[in-house]
């Protein structure tokens, strides 16, 4: 089996040896979110849809890599079918920390149709990220082999096979909401509602927790 990473440091080879066993092979024909760790930084490519339903592994990812002093997050969308507001802010929330961090322009998307482009542009996606409509600059910063590329667990929507937890979701909602709005004041004006309806769920599901289908 390939290596997702590129092991750089002592803190990579531990992150490494503790994920690598949920970290999946990419199959050629399978949707998902696939990562790869290089001396460029971490490597994300979306195929299919990204969204609420598959943007949690997404956030432990990242928070995980940020963790071991990842610099830079390159997400890659020539294949992505689109994204909603709750994925996107999944990523708007990894652009926050690396600026707050100092590591502006840590957020790199590239490979963006004008669907995607025109989404993370109405949502602020350019207020924290590098947004691309071309490829990546292969001279500045190589993109890794396809051998390098392991799926994340649960990102395929074609393929989810376990019921979610609603009060997870719900927070995981709520929570890239208002990373949308820290991203982009005037998305509080679009979100103020959603952020409301999200925190009555949040409270009313932490008395009754279930199981979404």
């Amino acid at each position: 089996m390939g290596r997702i990473i590129t092991l750089k440091t002592a803190a990579d080879r531990v992150w490494f040896a503790a994920n690598s066993r949920r970290l999946q092979m990419r199959s050629d024909n399978s949707n998902g979110v696939f990562v790869a760790w290089t001396e460029g930084g971490v490597f994300v490519r979306v195929i299919g849809r990204g969204t609420h339903q598959n943007a949690e592994p997404v956030r432990q990812f990242g928070r995980e890599c940020l963790e071991n002093a990842c610099q830079c997050f390159h997400v890659d969308l020539a294949q992505c079918a689109g994204m909603d507001s709750t994925f996107l802010g999944v990523l708007a929330g990894l652009g926050l920390k690396l600026r707050a961090r100092g590591q502006n322009g840590g957020l790199h998307l590239f490979n963006a149709d004008n669907h995607n482009l025109q989404s993370c542009q109405s949502l602020g996606l350019d207020q924290l990220a590098r947004l691309e409509s071309g490829p990546l600059d292969a001279g500045a910063c190589p993109l890794p082999p396809e051998s390098l590329f392991r799926k994340l667990p649960d990102t395929d929507l074609t393929a989810l096979n376990k019921p979610r937890d609603k009060e997870g979701t719900t927070r995981l909602m709520l929570e890239a909401h208002e990373d949308l709005c820290r991203a982009d004041e005037r998305n509080e004006g679009k979100f103020k509602d959603v952020k409301q309806f999200l925190r009555e769920e949040v409270r009313r599901n932490a008395g009754n927790p279930t199981k979404e289908s």
